[in-house]
């Protein structure tokens, strides 16, 4: 057996040692320990070890699925530097919570990894990413980046317009490793409706609204639009006037 290299042993017990601090977290992946490999046919764009892990509620800190990303936040080499109050890979790592399991986060966090990799751009806290979804052939929901073009063919599934990204509240601080801090972006969906509002002020703004009105983060990719409801047309009114720091004052109470 071929010995590994040195910076391809310390590739797989820094890839471990993330792994198994999600897990110790989040609990075994769904189903039973697996995940769901991504593959790119270009290697300028592939992400070494790329998946997605899946992971059930986990009562009582968390009712809800958890799909999130593993590779973003892996270095490809040995910093020279040993410091660890730097940020490890790309920093951050991307998810959804949803009610009940749901096989399009995998695709969407793929989508994510793509667009991140052939852009060269970056997706931070705060940021709104156009997603909407479609009905495929076997009658489950698929998710598709970028605005609805004129010219769909079929009427999009729902009203979800976008997705807007901020650190996963549960999990504030982030996490530490060896190879530096990183944290957790969470994909909530919006309609177009509340994109335009969280343009108009800010997306703390309209996770503030979407927090106290009890979404949250969770992605229910079949719900209306907020503001139909007139306690929280009310509400947003309000909210529109405070300033930035009054509104992440106001989230924090949402974090533990």
């Amino acid at each position: 057996m071929t010995a590994l290299k040195p910076d391809e042993n310390w590739w797989r017990l820094t890839w471990k040692e993330r792994e198994t601090l999600l897990q110790s977290h989040f609990g075994v992946p769904f189903p039973s320990g697996q995940v769901t490999g991504f593959f790119w046919d270009n290697p300028e764009i592939m992400i070494p070890g790329a998946c997605a892990m899946t992971f059930p509620p986990k009562c009582p800190q968390r009712i809800d699925w958890l799909t999130i990303s593993h590779g973003l936040t892996q270095p490809l080499a040995i910093h020279k530097s040993d410091s660890t109050d730097l940020a490890s890979g790309y920093g951050y790592e991307f998810g959804f919570l949803t009610r009940e399991h749901s096989p399009w986060c995998a695709h969407a966090l793929y989508l994510i990894l793509t667009y991140l990799q052939e852009s060269k751009r970056s997706i931070d806290r705060g940021s709104r990413v156009p997603m909407w979804f479609s009905q495929d052939n076997g009658n489950t929901p698929a998710v598709n980046l970028g605005t609805v073009p004129h010219d769909v063919p079929i009427p999009p599934l729902g009203l979800m317009r976008a997705m807007l990204f901020w650190p996963y509240m549960l999990y504030p601080g982030g996490f530490d490793t060896s190879t530096g801090y990183f944290s957790i972006l969470l994909g909530t969906s919006i309609t177009e409706e509340e994109w335009d509002m969280a343009k108009s002020t800010s997306s703390s703004h309209l996770l503030l609204l979407l927090f106290e009105a009890g979404i949250g983060q969770v992605c229910d990719i079949n719900r209306r639009s907020i503001i139909e409801q007139s306690q929280w047309r009310k509400r947003w009114r309000e909210i529109q006037s405070l300033s930035g720091d009054q509104t992440d004052d106001l989230l924090l109470e949402y974090s533990p």
